[in-house]
């Protein structure tokens, strides 16, 4: 089914470490949004396919997802190559979630609930995350162990699950954006103020395209 050639096709060359820009290039690895859930989106939705030229056209697509993969561990490599324990840690990036034990995804559920006035239905993050069920509710639970979230049942409807905000989800999200500021000061210092416009708005843009 693959033919793998263990050479890059676009090679990743990077001459000077930076964990700060790591930090960022590694959370597209997993979750979501992440390269290794859209391989398995694809890979899995050619097995319901009835047409063989769309099922071969996903094999295709979750194949390069996957080479996606790879060029992302590459260039986390070698931003962080040859880096001391002390370096990595003063540059914020071993901090990235793996001290709160999170995942992506439990971090923007995290966000969610606390930027949508603390309280939303669990159905409502189903919606969010565009995943299913019982997915949410493994995530639900495992936040609400760790003390991110608290959960109860609507008074006015049974059926709905309310899931809330805690103090505790609050410092974490303190501390996630303060490294999140710090990391973009590292990354934009050289530029000025029309460069910073510039640069945001051609995200914005790219943004846009892939949505």
């Amino acid at each position: 089914m693959f033919i793998y050639q263990k050479k890059l096709q676009y090679p990743v060359k990077i001459s000077r470490p930076n964990p700060a820009l790591a930090k960022f290039i590694i959370s597209q690895y997993g979750g979501p949004d992440g390269e290794l859930g859209a391989s398995l989106r694809y890979l899995s939705q050619r097995y319901s396919m009835p047409y063989p030229e769309l099922k071969g056209l996903l094999t295709d697509i979750g194949t390069e997802e996957l080479g996606h993969l790879e060029m992302i561990a590459a260039i986390v490599h070698q931003l962080t190559r040859k880096m001391t324990p002390e370096e990595i840690k003063k540059a914020g990036f071993d901090a990235y979630l793996c001290d709160v034990d999170l995942t992506s995804s439990q971090a923007r559920v995290i966000e969610y609930v606390y930027w949508n006035g603390g309280m939303v239905t669990q159905k409502e993050i189903e919606v969010f995350l565009d995943v299913a069920h019982p997915t949410v509710v493994g995530i639900v639970n495992r936040l609400e162990k760790k003390g991110y979230l608290n959960c109860h049942l609507d008074e006015n409807n049974k059926r709905n699950k309310m899931v809330c905000s805690t103090c505790e989800a609050e410092k974490l999200l303190n501390k996630m954006y303060e490294g999140r500021r710090a990391a973009e000061q590292r990354l934009l210092h050289s530029f000025s103020e029309n460069e910073v416009a510039q640069a945001k708005k051609l995200l914005e843009k790219l943004y846009e395209n892939i949505r």
